[in-house]
């Protein structure tokens, strides 16, 4: 049951974060459409930078409140809340004032002087969303976790309308920012009302030790998360400083990213990973490396061939979501469906379950230097695409790195713990059926029907050819299965 909950919990908060990439996906294609190239480069800068200086105030905070608040009794949690989130609004404060005063220099970074009065009027938005990051983290905890499932949707629902309602009334760039900060405000105001409802006849106590100890606590995690949010943006940011915001609009259109895919991932590994730990323990590294396995060929079922389909039909996906004006993100796009390839998993998560939070900081460290100095040589070798493939390049090598040192702590071979064959086979199948379900361009339909049709072809190829090497992981009516197996005999 405990392991039951756990998931669920779990399912909860990255069902959260996979709405709000959905709600951030349908307002890009709104925005991108609407805002001149221009305008709509400048929005992404502004949430670039307001991204990445949130994230290093984050100052990994949320995971501090799922490990203490478990353990404190209701006047205890009150007062850990309550400190959390008025250090969260300090921690705001201080966003703002970075934003403020450094968008110049950032705006003469990516040589975009419209970023100046951007960036000064969008450094209110992190003293609102700042303290309300942590909400499904709290509600979580104090079970309240169909509740965080209800706001998770409905927050993101909202603020998709506000954006539509802006753009019908032809708001100005400049009038979507000031939205968007009144939709932070509304939604710490009425996260604020519904936490300390929960605890509104409970006295409570600041505690500077509880203060300390969440502090010791939250940042070496949120150390290493602004490494891993520097990696991941990294390439966006020596765009911005090596070509024109047009550019810029372009290559980000490029970096999106198909939500379901981490949802199912996270998912797996809530279930998984206490399960691998067990086994760790009890010294059954045969268990160990078989549940593994098998989960990681389950999941690279449904990842590598969506990948493959939209590797296909990038141009076409690109055009249908965003229009003509950005096809040329479809490039950029291509590439960054590469990296789901080692998205089947979380290498550091099993690392962090089995006590090796260290070696996860340090493999973080070294990705991000390397992940440096190949953006500054990727664009100097293959231009526009350089930091994507830069990007790329550093996604495999953390993987390679976390892999190889479970490997060697569980005391496995490295050719033993991956299952190398049939995830390859699952591979080939896909590409196969990519290029199968390819033909279906020379009919020269519009992008709608050309994916429709195209998937609908790779993904009947794919099941029937699946069925005679991987038939374990797809489950068919059994009419449909007892046909197949009459047809090989």
């Amino acid at each position: 049951m405990v392991t039951d909950s756990y998931s669920f919990k779990t399912f909860i908060i990255t069902s959260g974060r996979s709405v709000e990439r959905i709600v951030l996906l349908f307002m890009s294609i709104i925005l991108s459409r609407y805002l001149s190239q221009d305008d709509f480069g400048t929005y992404r800068q502004v949430f670039l930078i307001t991204g990445l200086i949130i994230t290093i105030f984050t100052f990994g905070i949320p995971h501090s409140i799922n490990y203490f608040i478990p353990q404190f009794n209701k006047e205890r949690q009150k007062s850990f809340i309550a400190q959390t989130i008025v250090f969260q609004i300090f921690l705001g404060f201080f966003s703002a004032i970075v934003l403020w005063f450094g968008a110049g220099f950032i705006a003469n970074l990516f040589n975009n002087p419209n970023l100046i009065k951007f960036l000064k009027l969008f450094a209110f938005y992190p003293i609102f969303s700042l303290p309300a990051m942590s909400y499904s983290n709290i509600f979580i905890c104090i079970n309240k976790a169909k509740l965080s499932g209800l706001l998770s949707p409905a927050f993101g629902l909202i603020k998709f309308f506000l954006i539509l309602l802006s753009v019908l009334l032809n708001f100005s760039i400049e009038y979507i920012f000031i939205v968007i900060i009144l939709f932070a405000i509304i939604q710490l105001l009425l996260i604020l009302f519904l936490i300390f409802k929960v605890f509104y006849r409970i006295k409570f106590k600041l505690s500077f030790d509880d203060f300390i100890d969440q502090i010791k606590f939250a940042m070496p995690i949120g150390v290493s998360s602004i490494l891993g949010i520097v990696i991941v943006k990294i390439d966006q940011i020596m765009i911005s400083s090596y070509f024109s915001v047009e550019e810029y609009a372009t290559y980000s259109i490029g970096t999106l990213e198909i939500p379901f895919i981490n949802i199912l991932t996270a998912s797996a590994m809530a279930i998984l990973t206490p399960y691998l730990v067990q086994q760790y323990k009890n010294k059954r590294m045969d268990l160990f490396v078989s549940k593994w396995n098998s989960s990681l060929l389950k999941i690279s079922y449904i990842v590598f061939p969506v990948s493959i389909f939209f590797i296909f039909f990038s141009q076409e996906t690109i055009i249908l979501l965003y229009s003509n004006k950005y096809a040329a993100s479809a490039s950029i796009f291509k590439i960054y469906l590469l990296r789901l390839f080692v998205k089947i998993t979380f290498f550091g998560h099993i690392l962090l379950a089995l006590g090796k939070s260290k070696i996860i900081f340090t493999y973080t460290l070294i990705t991000l230097i390397v992940n440096i100095i190949l953006n500054f040589l990727f664009i100097k070798i293959f231009g526009f695409t350089g930091p994507a493939i830069a990007s790329v390049f550093s996604a495999f090598l953390i993987s390679l790195l976390q892999l190889n040192k479970i490997s060697k702590i569980i005391k496995i071979k490295f050719s033993q713990i991956w299952s190398w064959k049939k995830l390859f086979l699952i591979l080939f199948i896909s590409i196969i059926c990519g290029y199968i379900s390819s033909f279906i361009k020379l009919l020269k339909m519009n992008e709608v029907f050309s994916i429709i049709s195209g998937g609908i072809l790779f993904l009947s190829f794919y099941i029937i050819i699946t069925q005679y090497f991987l038939k374990e992981y797809l489950i068919l009516p059994i009419k449909i299965q007892s046909v197949i197996r009459r047809s090989r005999k």
